[in-house]
């Protein structure tokens, strides 16, 4: 079992370490071969060990010599591999939850990293950064599903969840390669309604995804992002991608996501003059520093703890509270931007039929606009 391996490892002087290069490859090499769960977690702290060891393996930083895209990949089945034999035993709980925000936080960090060399993005790179998404998504699933399924118990881990969704939905560069696989932001939408809209609100507001979502429509999701995306795959023929996507088809994903989102925000929080003014806000103004949210959520070796997601969302409410004694927002001026990409898409369906905007989208907009207009 890999606890007596790693006992045995320590003895000898061998303990394992992730910033050494032969010990990541032993950890590596004893998670691939264990075959029981039990032995791999008999206590909480055995668990966040392992787990730290997966998170580092797939964050690896492309500009450092440990650097190996092969390598991570081997962590990403790892991952998939323990979800899989931990799924449908409540016993493994805490291990699902935890292997889901070391995806999570693997996102955060590659998509920043990703973001800042622009089109410089080695092709089994953005491969795997596609993969480690698509594998989020497969989770996010499951775990919804249970949860529904038990009702109780995961309350925290889901609005830690739910955050750290809205931060990678918040982030242009994960955003568009999201969209690209779930243009209508369904995910999204599932956990947002696993929270009450006051905890919504809060998320969204720390997130500053409504004001994001907002202005990608304003552009009709054209960004460095989407563009950077496209060069990528079509000078690569990335996995994953048709090859005949356009840069077109990109930034209509990324545009069709951000106003299923937009959507989704609407609805969820009931299409209150306070959801449409924070929106706006966050449009209006310059976006938050994302070092210091960044800072606060992803730590070294993972996300932050549920009981340091409530304690963000806490200190955020305490500001928006203060925010709106102070705030004096035209709440007039607010409606008209958050309606305006919705009408937008209506006034293409008049002029050019019902060739361009299918029934799917015509009703999305069509309910969002009267939700909004309801609100005036």
């Amino acid at each position: 079992a890999y606890e007596r391996e790693k006992n045995s490892n320590d003895a000898a002087g061998n303990s394992i370490n992730s910033n050494d290069t032969k010990g990541a490859q032993s950890a590596l090499e004893l998670l691939e071969k264990a075959e029981d769960m039990e032995d791999l977690s008999p206590d909480p702290d055995s668990w966040e060990e392992i787990r730290k060891i997966l998170y580092e393996g797939l964050s690896l930083n492309p500009t450092t010599d440990n650097y190996n895209v092969s390598s991570q990949s081997r962590y990403l089945k790892v991952h998939k591999s323990f979800h899989e034999r931990c799924r449908g035993d409540n016993m493994f709980s805490s291990q699902l939850w935890g292997l889901a925000q070391n995806l999570v936080g693997s996102i955060l960090v590659l998509s920043r990293r990703y973001g800042e060399h622009d089109n410089n993005i080695p092709r089994d790179s953005m491969d795997l950064f596609w993969d480690i998404a698509q594998t989020l998504l497969d989770h996010l699933s499951h775990l919804a599903m249970d949860h529904v399924m038990s009702c109780v118990g995961n309350e925290r881990e889901v609005e830690r969840m739910l955050l750290g969704t809205c931060m990678i939905l918040s982030n242009d560069f994960s955003a568009c390669t999201m969209g690209m696989m779930e243009p209508l932001a369904g995910h999204f939408e599932v956990w947002a309604r696993l929270v009450s809209p006051k905890t919504l609100m809060a998320i969204l507001d720390l997130s500053g995804l409504g004001g994001a979502a907002l202005r990608r429509c304003e552009m009709l999701g054209e960004n460095a992002s989407s563009e950077c995306i496209f060069n990528i795959i079509s000078a690569s023929g990335a996995v994953g991608y048709d090859s005949h996507t356009s840069l077109a088809d990109v930034e209509h994903c990324n545009y069709l996501q951000s106003l299923s989102i937009l959507r989704t925000i609407l609805f969820q929080c009931g299409g209150t003059r306070e959801v449409i003014s924070m929106v706006y806000d966050q449009f209006t103004r310059e976006p938050r520093e994302p070092e210091v949210l960044y800072n606060s959520f992803l730590l070294p070796y993972g996300v932050a703890s549920p009981d340091d997601v409530q304690t963000l969302l806490k200190e955020d409410e305490k500001e928006r509270k203060q925010n709106s004694k102070t705030g004096n927002l035209k709440i007039d001026v607010a409606l008209s931007s958050v309606m305006k990409p919705f009408q937008g898409v209506m006034k293409v369906k008049e002029s050019n039929g019902s060739s361009i905007i299918d029934t799917e989208l015509e009703i999305l907009c069509t309910q969002t606009i009267q939700l909004i207009q309801r609100s005036k």
